[in-house]
C-alpha cells in the first residue's frame, strides 16, 4: 500500500480489532514492512514445526504455508539485493520465467507490449539456462536513445460509451471484437484522423514508433515523450 514517512499503522486479528499484533511507523530508511506471525519463534526449525501444527489443525491451509515460504525466500533475496545494489527490492522473487510455447503477445497480454527494433536479447528469446529473456533497455550514458514499435496506437477521441466489462468479455473472441470496435478511435498520429468509409478503421498490423531516452543511468530511468495523446492525458486527469 502507498504510505509516507511518519505514517503509523498496525495489524489486528479479524476477530479482535482492539488487539494490536504489531505496529509500524514508516521511515525513509525502510521501504518494505512485513508482518510475520511466527516472528517470535526462535529458530527456523521451530517455525517449520509450528507451521506443520497449524496446517494439521486446520488453522492454516497449504496455500498459506506456501505463501509464507515464498515470502521468506523473497525477503532473503531482498537483503542480498540491498547489500549488492544499495536499493530496496520492491518486486517479488523469484520472477517467473516464460514457459515454452508461450509467445511474446500471449505472455505480455496481447499487443500491449513494446517490441524492440533492435537489441541483443529479445523478449521471448530462449536462453542457455532454459529460461526466457526479459528485455531490459541498456542505459550506458545519459541521452542514449532506443526506438520501439508498439501496436497500441493513440486514442484521438473517446468512445461514446464505455460499458462495464463482465466475465464473458475477457474471452479471446470478445477481446478481438472490442479491439476492432475501438480501432476507429485510434491513430498512429497525434492528429485527429477520419474514420474510413465503413466507420471501422482496423489497425491489425499497424505500429507506431516511440523513442526511449536515458535520463539516468543508476537508477535506470528512461523518458518516453508523447507516450499519451492529449485525449488520453485529459481522460486520466
Amino acid at each position: 500500500t502507498a504510505s509516507f514517512p511518519g505514517h503509523s499503522f498496525y495489524v489486528t486479528p479479524t476477530y479482535d480489532r482492539d488487539h494490536q499484533m504489531k505496529r509500524w511507523v514508516v521511515t525513509e530508511d525502510e521501504a518494505v514492512l512485513c508482518y510475520d506471525p511466527l516472528e517470535e519463534v526462535s529458530t527456523e526449525g521451530r517455525r517449520r514445526e509450528e507451521m506443520e501444527k497449524l496446517v494439521r489443525s486446520g488453522k492454516w491451509t497449504e496455500r498459506q504455508r506456501f505463501y509464507r515460504d515464498a515470502w521468506t525466500v523473497d525477503r532473503s533475496f531482498g537483503r542480498d539485493y540491498l547489500v549488492k545494489t544499495g536499493n530496496a527490492w520492491l518486486a517479488n522473487f523469484p520472477q517467473p520465467y516464460w514457459t515454452d510455447g508461450v509467445g511474446e503477445e500471449e505472455e505480455a497480454g496481447g499487443s500491449s507490449m513494446l517490441v524492440p527494433s533492435s537489441s541483443g536479447i529479445h523478449e521471448g528469446q530462449l536462453l542457455p539456462n532454459g529460461g526466457y529473456g526479459v528485455h531490459m533497455w541498456p542505459a550506458e550514458y545519459i541521452g542514449q536513445t532506443h526506438t520501439v514499435q508498439t501496436s497500441n496506437l493513440y486514442y484521438t477521441a473517446l468512445p461514446d460509451t464505455l460499458d462495464r466489462l463482465t466475465e464473458c468479455d475477457y474471452s479471446p473472441e470478445m477481446e478481438q471484437k472490442r479491439r476492432l470496435e475501438l480501432g476507429k478511435y485510434q491513430s498512429g498520429s497525434l492528429k485527429t484522423k477520419k474514420a474510413d468509409d465503413n466507420n471501422n478503421n482496423i489497425h491489425a498490423n499497424i505500429t507506431m514508433p516511440l523513442t526511449l531516452k536515458v535520463a539516468s543511468v543508476a537508477p535506470r530511468v528512461l523518458e518516453v515523450k508523447k507516450f499519451l495523446s492529449p485525449v488520453e492525458a485529459q481522460h486520466l486527469v
